[in-house]
Protein backbone atom coordinates (compact mmCIF):
# COMPACT_ATOMS: atom_id res chain seq x y z
CA UNK A 1 0.00 0.00 0.00
CA UNK A 2 2.73 2.48 0.98
CA UNK A 3 4.68 1.84 -2.23
CA UNK A 4 1.51 2.26 -4.30
CA UNK A 5 0.70 5.62 -2.73
CA UNK A 6 4.26 6.84 -3.18
CA UNK A 7 4.09 5.98 -6.89
CA UNK A 8 0.69 7.66 -7.24
CA UNK A 9 1.98 10.75 -5.48
CA UNK A 10 5.04 10.99 -7.73
CA UNK A 11 2.96 10.45 -10.85
CA UNK A 12 0.44 13.12 -9.86
CA UNK A 13 3.23 15.57 -9.05
CA UNK A 14 4.61 15.06 -12.55
CA UNK A 15 1.16 15.57 -14.05
CA UNK A 16 0.66 18.68 -11.96
CA UNK A 17 4.01 20.08 -13.09
CA UNK A 18 3.02 19.50 -16.71
CA UNK A 19 -0.38 21.05 -16.20
CA UNK A 20 -2.16 17.76 -16.99
CA UNK A 21 -2.97 16.43 -13.52
CA UNK A 22 -4.84 17.33 -10.38
CA UNK A 23 -2.19 16.54 -7.79
CA UNK A 24 -2.10 13.73 -5.24
CA UNK A 25 -4.24 15.57 -2.69
CA UNK A 26 -7.15 15.77 -5.12
CA UNK A 27 -6.80 12.09 -5.98
CA UNK A 28 -6.84 11.04 -2.33
CA UNK A 29 -9.76 13.39 -1.63
CA UNK A 30 -11.78 11.56 -4.25
CA UNK A 31 -10.63 8.17 -2.96
CA UNK A 32 -11.95 9.09 0.48
CA UNK A 33 -15.06 11.12 -0.28
CA UNK A 34 -15.91 10.94 -3.99
CA UNK A 35 -14.53 14.17 -5.51
CA UNK A 36 -13.60 13.45 -9.15
CA UNK A 37 -10.23 14.89 -10.24
CA UNK A 38 -10.26 16.96 -13.43
CA UNK A 39 -8.06 14.40 -15.22
CA UNK A 40 -11.02 11.99 -15.47
CA UNK A 41 -13.12 13.16 -18.38
CA UNK A 42 -14.89 11.25 -21.10
CA UNK A 43 -12.31 10.07 -23.60
CA UNK A 44 -9.39 10.23 -21.16
CA UNK A 45 -7.13 7.17 -20.89
CA UNK A 46 -8.41 4.30 -18.75
CA UNK A 47 -12.00 5.59 -18.75
CA UNK A 48 -15.27 4.04 -19.89
CA UNK A 49 -17.64 6.68 -21.33
CA UNK A 50 -21.31 6.58 -20.43
CA UNK A 51 -23.15 5.36 -23.54
CA UNK A 52 -26.24 7.29 -22.44
CA UNK A 53 -24.43 10.64 -22.66
CA UNK A 54 -23.87 12.17 -26.14
CA UNK A 55 -22.98 15.52 -27.59
CA UNK A 56 -26.55 16.82 -27.48
CA UNK A 57 -27.26 15.66 -23.92
CA UNK A 58 -28.26 18.20 -21.31
CA UNK A 59 -25.62 16.95 -18.88
CA UNK A 60 -22.08 17.24 -20.21
CA UNK A 61 -18.66 17.64 -18.57
CA UNK A 62 -18.20 21.20 -17.41
CA UNK A 63 -15.05 23.30 -16.94
CA UNK A 64 -13.17 22.88 -13.69
CA UNK A 65 -13.99 25.32 -10.85
CA UNK A 66 -17.27 26.46 -12.31
CA UNK A 67 -18.80 29.03 -9.98
CA UNK A 68 -22.36 28.43 -8.68
CA UNK A 69 -23.62 31.50 -10.55
CA UNK A 70 -22.27 30.10 -13.82
CA UNK A 71 -24.67 27.15 -13.91
CA UNK A 72 -26.43 27.23 -17.25
CA UNK A 73 -29.28 25.10 -18.66
CA UNK A 74 -26.73 23.05 -20.60
CA UNK A 75 -23.96 22.61 -18.04
CA UNK A 76 -23.69 21.21 -14.53
CA UNK A 77 -20.70 21.65 -12.21
CA UNK A 78 -18.52 18.56 -11.84
CA UNK A 79 -17.78 19.46 -8.23
CA UNK A 80 -19.43 17.97 -5.16
CA UNK A 81 -22.64 19.30 -3.71
CA UNK A 82 -22.26 21.15 -0.43
CA UNK A 83 -25.52 19.71 0.84
CA UNK A 84 -24.10 16.17 0.50
CA UNK A 85 -21.06 17.14 2.57
CA UNK A 86 -23.32 18.62 5.25
CA UNK A 87 -25.45 15.47 5.42
CA UNK A 88 -22.29 13.37 5.65
CA UNK A 89 -21.11 15.66 8.43
CA UNK A 90 -24.36 14.96 10.30
CA UNK A 91 -23.70 11.22 9.92
CA UNK A 92 -20.16 11.73 11.26
CA UNK A 93 -21.50 13.62 14.28
CA UNK A 94 -24.09 10.94 15.05
CA UNK A 95 -21.44 8.23 14.68
CA UNK A 96 -19.08 9.95 17.13
CA UNK A 97 -21.86 10.41 19.68
CA UNK A 98 -22.94 6.77 19.30
CA UNK A 99 -19.42 5.43 19.68
CA UNK A 100 -18.77 7.72 22.66
CA UNK A 101 -21.80 6.20 24.42
CA UNK A 102 -20.66 2.69 23.49
CA UNK A 103 -17.14 3.37 24.74
CA UNK A 104 -18.41 4.72 28.07
CA UNK A 105 -20.59 1.63 28.47
CA UNK A 106 -17.63 -0.53 27.49
CA UNK A 107 -15.54 0.94 30.32
CA UNK A 108 -18.40 0.76 32.80
CA UNK A 109 -18.80 4.55 33.07
CA UNK A 110 -22.44 4.46 31.91
CA UNK A 111 -25.16 1.84 31.49
CA UNK A 112 -26.74 2.50 28.09
CA UNK A 113 -28.77 -0.41 26.71
CA UNK A 114 -27.29 -0.08 23.22
CA UNK A 115 -28.42 -3.51 22.06
CA UNK A 116 -31.89 -3.74 23.54
CA UNK A 117 -33.27 -0.21 23.43
CA UNK A 118 -35.19 0.60 20.25
CA UNK A 119 -33.84 4.15 20.23
CA UNK A 120 -30.20 3.01 20.12
CA UNK A 121 -30.88 0.31 17.54
CA UNK A 122 -32.71 2.86 15.40
CA UNK A 123 -29.84 5.33 15.75
CA UNK A 124 -27.40 2.74 14.47
CA UNK A 125 -29.62 2.01 11.48
CA UNK A 126 -29.95 5.71 10.65
CA UNK A 127 -26.17 6.23 10.80
CA UNK A 128 -25.48 3.30 8.47
CA UNK A 129 -28.30 4.34 6.13
CA UNK A 130 -26.83 7.84 5.81
CA UNK A 131 -23.29 6.63 5.12
CA UNK A 132 -24.26 3.92 2.62
CA UNK A 133 -26.88 6.04 0.88
CA UNK A 134 -24.32 8.80 0.38
CA UNK A 135 -21.89 6.25 -1.06
CA UNK A 136 -24.44 5.49 -3.77
CA UNK A 137 -25.18 9.15 -4.46
CA UNK A 138 -21.48 10.01 -4.75
CA UNK A 139 -20.83 7.08 -7.10
CA UNK A 140 -23.52 8.40 -9.42
CA UNK A 141 -22.30 12.00 -9.20
CA UNK A 142 -18.67 11.07 -9.81
CA UNK A 143 -19.23 8.69 -12.72
CA UNK A 144 -22.28 10.18 -14.42
CA UNK A 145 -20.27 10.80 -17.60
CA UNK A 146 -17.57 8.12 -17.53
CA UNK A 147 -15.84 5.67 -15.21
CA UNK A 148 -12.20 6.46 -14.55
CA UNK A 149 -10.80 3.06 -13.57
CA UNK A 150 -7.55 4.54 -12.35
CA UNK A 151 -9.43 6.59 -9.75
CA UNK A 152 -11.63 3.62 -8.86
CA UNK A 153 -8.51 1.59 -8.14
CA UNK A 154 -7.07 4.29 -5.88
CA UNK A 155 -10.37 4.68 -4.04
CA UNK A 156 -10.87 0.97 -3.44
CA UNK A 157 -7.21 0.47 -2.44
CA UNK A 158 -7.44 3.27 0.13
CA UNK A 159 -10.71 1.96 1.57
CA UNK A 160 -9.42 -1.62 1.65
CA UNK A 161 -6.23 -0.50 3.38
CA UNK A 162 -8.18 1.39 6.04
CA UNK A 163 -10.53 -1.58 6.46
CA UNK A 164 -7.49 -3.79 6.99
CA UNK A 165 -6.23 -1.44 9.70
CA UNK A 166 -9.62 -1.64 11.42
CA UNK A 167 -9.45 -5.45 11.34
CA UNK A 168 -5.94 -5.50 12.80
CA UNK A 169 -6.86 -2.95 15.46
CA UNK A 170 -9.96 -4.86 16.50
CA UNK A 171 -7.94 -8.09 16.69
CA UNK A 172 -5.55 -6.39 19.12
CA UNK A 173 -8.28 -4.60 21.09
CA UNK A 174 -11.00 -7.28 21.29
CA UNK A 175 -9.56 -10.55 19.95
CA UNK A 176 -12.81 -12.39 20.67
CA UNK A 177 -14.84 -10.03 18.44
CA UNK A 178 -12.63 -9.22 15.43
CA UNK A 179 -14.14 -6.95 12.77
CA UNK A 180 -13.92 -9.01 9.59
CA UNK A 181 -16.56 -7.20 7.49
CA UNK A 182 -17.48 -3.83 8.90
CA UNK A 183 -18.69 -0.62 7.32
CA UNK A 184 -15.39 0.18 5.56
CA UNK A 185 -15.14 -3.35 4.15
CA UNK A 186 -18.68 -2.97 2.87
CA UNK A 187 -18.06 0.44 1.28
CA UNK A 188 -14.93 -0.83 -0.48
CA UNK A 189 -16.88 -3.71 -2.05
CA UNK A 190 -19.96 -1.59 -2.74
CA UNK A 191 -17.78 0.98 -4.54
CA UNK A 192 -17.03 -1.72 -7.12
CA UNK A 193 -20.41 -3.44 -7.31
CA UNK A 194 -22.27 -0.14 -7.46
CA UNK A 195 -20.57 0.84 -10.72
CA UNK A 196 -22.74 -1.72 -12.51
CA UNK A 197 -25.84 0.32 -11.60
CA UNK A 198 -24.84 3.97 -12.12
CA UNK A 199 -26.09 3.98 -15.73
CA UNK A 200 -28.97 1.53 -15.43
CA UNK A 201 -32.59 2.73 -15.38
CA UNK A 202 -33.75 3.84 -11.94
CA UNK A 203 -36.51 1.22 -11.82
CA UNK A 204 -33.97 -1.58 -12.30
CA UNK A 205 -31.81 -0.24 -9.48
CA UNK A 206 -34.87 0.10 -7.23
CA UNK A 207 -35.93 -3.48 -7.96
CA UNK A 208 -32.50 -4.90 -7.10
CA UNK A 209 -32.36 -2.70 -3.97
CA UNK A 210 -35.69 -4.11 -2.76
CA UNK A 211 -34.42 -7.64 -3.42
CA UNK A 212 -31.21 -7.01 -1.44
CA UNK A 213 -33.09 -5.56 1.52
CA UNK A 214 -35.80 -8.20 1.64
CA UNK A 215 -33.84 -11.38 0.87
CA UNK A 216 -32.18 -11.84 4.31
CA UNK A 217 -35.63 -11.71 5.94
CA UNK A 218 -36.90 -14.47 3.69
CA UNK A 219 -33.91 -16.77 3.32
CA UNK A 220 -30.91 -17.97 5.31
CA UNK A 221 -28.86 -21.15 5.08
CA UNK A 222 -26.18 -22.85 7.16
CA UNK A 223 -23.88 -22.89 4.16
CA UNK A 224 -23.41 -19.15 4.71
CA UNK A 225 -22.31 -19.80 8.31
CA UNK A 226 -18.89 -20.73 6.92
CA UNK A 227 -16.27 -18.14 7.83
CA UNK A 228 -15.47 -17.30 4.21
CA UNK A 229 -19.16 -16.63 3.39
CA UNK A 230 -20.26 -14.68 6.45
CA UNK A 231 -19.81 -11.38 4.62
CA UNK A 232 -22.78 -12.21 2.38
CA UNK A 233 -25.32 -11.77 5.19
CA UNK A 234 -27.42 -14.93 4.81
CA UNK A 235 -26.16 -16.61 7.98
CA UNK A 236 -28.49 -18.45 10.34
CA UNK A 237 -27.05 -16.57 13.34
CA UNK A 238 -25.19 -13.36 14.06
CA UNK A 239 -21.38 -13.72 14.15
CA UNK A 240 -19.41 -12.38 17.08
CA UNK A 241 -17.84 -9.19 15.86
CA UNK A 242 -17.73 -5.54 16.87
CA UNK A 243 -18.92 -4.26 13.50
CA UNK A 244 -20.96 -6.36 11.09
CA UNK A 245 -22.28 -4.73 7.90
CA UNK A 246 -22.80 -7.65 5.50
CA UNK A 247 -23.48 -7.27 1.80
CA UNK A 248 -27.14 -8.14 2.34
CA UNK A 249 -29.25 -6.25 3.22
CA UNK A 250 -27.02 -3.16 3.42
CA UNK A 251 -25.99 -3.03 -0.24
CA UNK A 252 -29.64 -2.28 -0.92
CA UNK A 253 -29.15 1.12 0.73
CA UNK A 254 -26.19 1.86 -1.56
CA UNK A 255 -28.47 1.11 -4.51
CA UNK A 256 -31.12 3.41 -3.05
CA UNK A 257 -28.45 6.11 -2.97
CA UNK A 258 -27.55 5.41 -6.60
CA UNK A 259 -31.20 5.80 -7.56
CA UNK A 260 -31.46 9.05 -5.62
CA UNK A 261 -28.29 10.28 -7.31
CA UNK A 262 -29.79 9.61 -10.73
CA UNK A 263 -32.94 11.50 -9.76
CA UNK A 264 -30.82 14.33 -8.39
CA UNK A 265 -28.93 14.69 -11.66
CA UNK A 266 -32.09 14.41 -13.76
CA UNK A 267 -33.76 17.18 -11.74
CA UNK A 268 -30.70 19.44 -11.64
CA UNK A 269 -32.01 21.64 -14.42
CA UNK A 270 -35.28 22.30 -12.61
CA UNK A 271 -35.77 25.38 -10.48
CA UNK A 272 -35.35 23.63 -7.13
CA UNK A 273 -32.52 21.54 -8.55
CA UNK A 274 -30.52 24.65 -9.46
CA UNK A 275 -31.08 26.04 -5.97
CA UNK A 276 -29.81 22.79 -4.49
CA UNK A 277 -26.68 22.81 -6.65
CA UNK A 278 -25.99 26.47 -5.83
CA UNK A 279 -26.55 26.19 -2.08
CA UNK A 280 -23.55 26.79 0.21
CA UNK A 281 -23.37 26.67 4.02
CA UNK A 282 -23.20 30.13 5.57
CA UNK A 283 -23.57 29.57 9.33
CA UNK A 284 -20.78 28.26 11.56
CA UNK A 285 -22.48 24.94 12.49
CA UNK A 286 -23.24 24.12 8.85
CA UNK A 287 -19.73 25.08 7.77
CA UNK A 288 -18.32 22.80 10.48
CA UNK A 289 -20.50 19.92 9.29
CA UNK A 290 -19.41 20.65 5.71
CA UNK A 291 -15.75 20.55 6.81
CA UNK A 292 -16.28 17.22 8.59
CA UNK A 293 -18.13 15.79 5.60
CA UNK A 294 -15.13 16.50 3.37
CA UNK A 295 -12.83 14.59 5.72
CA UNK A 296 -15.09 11.73 6.73
CA UNK A 297 -12.60 8.90 6.20
CA UNK A 298 -9.85 10.55 8.26
CA UNK A 299 -12.30 11.34 11.06
CA UNK A 300 -13.64 7.79 10.98
CA UNK A 301 -10.17 6.31 11.34
CA UNK A 302 -9.09 8.64 14.15
CA UNK A 303 -12.14 9.18 16.34
CA UNK A 304 -12.29 5.77 18.04
CA UNK A 305 -8.60 5.59 19.03
CA UNK A 306 -8.92 9.11 20.45
CA UNK A 307 -12.15 8.32 22.32
CA UNK A 308 -10.93 5.01 23.70
CA UNK A 309 -7.55 6.42 24.69
CA UNK A 310 -9.14 9.38 26.49
CA UNK A 311 -11.65 7.22 28.35
CA UNK A 312 -8.97 4.70 29.28
CA UNK A 313 -6.93 7.48 30.88
CA UNK A 314 -10.06 8.69 32.73
CA UNK A 315 -10.72 5.19 34.06
CA UNK A 316 -7.12 4.70 35.17
CA UNK A 317 -6.86 8.13 36.81
CA UNK A 318 -10.24 8.09 38.54
CA UNK A 319 -10.63 4.41 39.32
CA UNK A 320 -14.19 4.62 38.02
CA UNK A 321 -15.83 2.31 35.53
CA UNK A 322 -14.48 -1.22 35.40
CA UNK A 323 -13.68 -2.85 38.75
CA UNK A 324 -10.37 -1.60 40.09
CA UNK A 325 -10.07 0.85 37.22
CA UNK A 326 -8.84 -1.92 34.90
CA UNK A 327 -9.66 -2.43 31.27
CA UNK A 328 -12.36 -5.06 30.80
CA UNK A 329 -12.88 -6.15 27.15
CA UNK A 330 -16.54 -7.13 26.98
CA UNK A 331 -16.56 -8.13 23.32
CA UNK A 332 -19.98 -6.56 22.82
CA UNK A 333 -21.06 -5.88 19.29
CA UNK A 334 -20.58 -2.22 18.36
CA UNK A 335 -22.55 -2.07 15.14
CA UNK A 336 -24.18 -5.48 15.08
CA UNK A 337 -27.15 -7.00 16.88
CA UNK A 338 -25.22 -9.44 19.05
CA UNK A 339 -25.26 -8.24 22.66
CA UNK A 340 -23.38 -11.02 24.37
CA UNK A 341 -19.80 -11.15 25.60
CA UNK A 342 -17.11 -13.57 24.59
CA UNK A 343 -17.92 -16.77 22.81
CA UNK A 344 -15.51 -18.69 24.95
CA UNK A 345 -16.72 -21.70 26.89
CA UNK A 346 -14.09 -21.54 29.62
CA UNK A 347 -14.46 -20.18 33.14
CA UNK A 348 -12.87 -17.21 34.86
CA UNK A 349 -12.61 -19.04 38.17
CA UNK A 350 -16.00 -17.97 39.55
CA UNK A 351 -18.09 -20.26 37.36
CA UNK A 352 -18.84 -17.45 34.90
CA UNK A 353 -17.80 -17.79 31.25
CA UNK A 354 -14.58 -16.03 30.33
CA UNK A 355 -15.04 -12.35 29.40
CA UNK A 356 -18.78 -12.36 30.09
CA UNK A 357 -18.86 -8.78 31.42
CA UNK A 358 -20.56 -7.46 28.28
CA UNK A 359 -23.45 -9.89 28.66
CA UNK A 360 -23.78 -9.22 32.40
CA UNK A 361 -24.01 -5.47 31.81
CA UNK A 362 -26.68 -5.76 29.12
CA UNK A 363 -28.59 -8.36 31.16
CA UNK A 364 -28.68 -6.14 34.25
CA UNK A 365 -29.88 -3.10 32.29
CA UNK A 366 -32.74 -5.12 30.73
CA UNK A 367 -33.63 -6.68 34.10
CA UNK A 368 -33.78 -3.33 35.90
CA UNK A 369 -35.96 -1.87 33.13
CA UNK A 370 -38.38 -4.72 33.81
CA UNK A 371 -38.73 -3.61 37.44
CA UNK A 372 -36.03 -5.67 39.16
CA UNK A 373 -33.80 -4.27 41.85
CA UNK A 374 -30.07 -3.81 41.35
CA UNK A 375 -29.12 -6.63 43.74
CA UNK A 376 -31.62 -9.15 42.39
CA UNK A 377 -30.80 -8.37 38.76
CA UNK A 378 -27.07 -8.75 39.39
CA UNK A 379 -27.62 -12.10 41.10
CA UNK A 380 -29.99 -13.33 38.42
CA UNK A 381 -27.66 -12.46 35.55
CA UNK A 382 -24.65 -14.06 37.23
CA UNK A 383 -26.71 -17.18 37.96
CA UNK A 384 -27.95 -17.38 34.37
CA UNK A 385 -24.48 -17.00 32.84
CA UNK A 386 -22.94 -19.47 35.30
CA UNK A 387 -25.56 -22.16 34.63
CA UNK A 388 -25.18 -21.72 30.89
CA UNK A 389 -21.47 -22.28 31.25
CA UNK A 390 -21.90 -25.32 33.52
CA UNK A 391 -24.38 -26.97 31.15
CA UNK A 392 -22.18 -26.11 28.12
CA UNK A 393 -24.89 -23.94 26.61
CA UNK A 394 -22.91 -20.68 26.67
CA UNK A 395 -21.44 -21.06 23.18
CA UNK A 396 -24.75 -22.07 21.47
CA UNK A 397 -26.56 -19.31 23.37
CA UNK A 398 -23.88 -16.80 22.38
CA UNK A 399 -24.23 -17.71 18.70
CA UNK A 400 -28.05 -17.96 18.68
CA UNK A 401 -27.85 -21.69 17.97
CA UNK A 402 -30.14 -23.04 20.71
CA UNK A 403 -32.01 -26.03 19.24
CA UNK A 404 -35.37 -27.37 20.41
CA UNK A 405 -33.77 -29.85 22.79
CA UNK A 406 -31.65 -27.19 24.47
CA UNK A 407 -34.57 -24.75 24.81
CA UNK A 408 -36.00 -26.86 27.63
CA UNK A 409 -32.78 -26.55 29.57
CA UNK A 410 -32.67 -22.82 28.88
CA UNK A 411 -36.20 -22.34 30.23
CA UNK A 412 -35.30 -24.36 33.34
CA UNK A 413 -32.27 -22.17 33.98
CA UNK A 414 -34.39 -19.02 33.71
CA UNK A 415 -36.96 -20.38 36.19
CA UNK A 416 -34.36 -21.65 38.67
CA UNK A 417 -32.35 -18.42 38.67
CA UNK A 418 -35.48 -16.28 38.98
CA UNK A 419 -36.75 -18.44 41.86
CA UNK A 420 -33.39 -18.26 43.62
CA UNK A 421 -33.41 -14.46 43.60
CA UNK A 422 -37.10 -14.22 44.56
CA UNK A 423 -36.52 -16.44 47.58
CA UNK A 424 -33.83 -14.14 48.97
Amino acid sequence: MCIAFVLIRLKCRLELARGTGAGWRVWLLFAANGVPPPTCRTGAPMTTPNPLVHKDAAIVPAPTRLAPTQITPTRLPPTRLAVIDVVRGVAILLMILYHACWDMTFFGLTRFDLFGDTLWLGTRTVILALFLGLVGICLTMAFRDSICWRVVGVRVALLAGCAGLVTVGSWWFTPDAVIFFGVLHHIALASLLGLAFVWLPVWVTALVAALCIGLPELFSHRAFDAEWLRWVGLMTHEPRTNDYVPLLPWFGLVLVGIGLGRLLIDSALSRWGLLLWRWRPTTAPLMLLNWAGRRSLAIYMLHQPLLLGTLYVVVIMSGAGAPGGTFVPSGSNVMGSNVMGSNGSGSNGSGLPERSEGFLGSCQVSCEKSGGTLTRCAGYCRCFATELNVQELWRPFRENRIDEEAKGGLVAIVKDCAAAQTGR
